[in-house]
């Protein structure tokens, strides 16, 4: 069933991609008519006012941060190795900034994205999932091969072609 539900959704995603904007707009709008909305001024965002105040920072804990947490907390059953997780969500950061010019809720403070989502989220998230599966019993996994390499370069995933590419996919 998950499978199913899986490949639907990527095909659903492929033909979106394949389509301009404004009838991924359109047709998502369906779903929630806020979504054929433009982003106005006087729609909050979450670089409104960047001064590090205490206002501020605590503004911005809200169901995104709630989101964040859960979200990391479940990849980390799902990936279950601390270097993958930690190089996984300092890209999905640095996606954010890149793409913060076209998805307007992208676009966040420079100490949102460090001290609320970076250090206060995904890392707490990802260390007590870590923590709870080493006391449930859970095997984690070694994607980049780092057992019994000596140094950075014996990875074994710059040693095998596969390993290389189920990483990068």
């Amino acid at each position: 069933m998950w499978v199913c539900l899986t490949c639907i959704y990527m095909s659903f995603i492929i033909f979106m991609m394949h389509q301009r904007p404004d009838f991924g707009r359109q047709s998502l709008g369906f779903l929630d008519k806020n979504l054929n909305k433009p982003v106005t001024k006087e729609m909050h965002t979450y670089d409104d006012n960047c001064e590090l105040t205490w206002e501020n920072f605590s503004a911005n804990f809200d169901h995104y941060y709630i989101v964040h947490l859960v979200d990391w907390f479940l990849a980390s059953f799902v990936i279950r190795d601390a270097w993958m997780l930690h190089f996984w969500h300092l890209l999905d950061e640095v996606i954010e900034l890149s793409f913060q010019h076209i998805l307007p809720h992208f676009r966040e403070c420079w100490w949102d994205h460090i001290i609320c989502d970076i250090c206060l989220s995904n890392i707490p998230a990802i260390t007590v999932a870590l923590f709870v599966m080493d006391r449930m019993g859970i095997r984690r996994y070694d994607w980049f091969g780092r057992d019994g390499a000596s140094s950075f370069f014996q990875w074994k995933i710059f040693h095998c072609h596969k390993r290389l590419g189920v990483v990068i996919y």
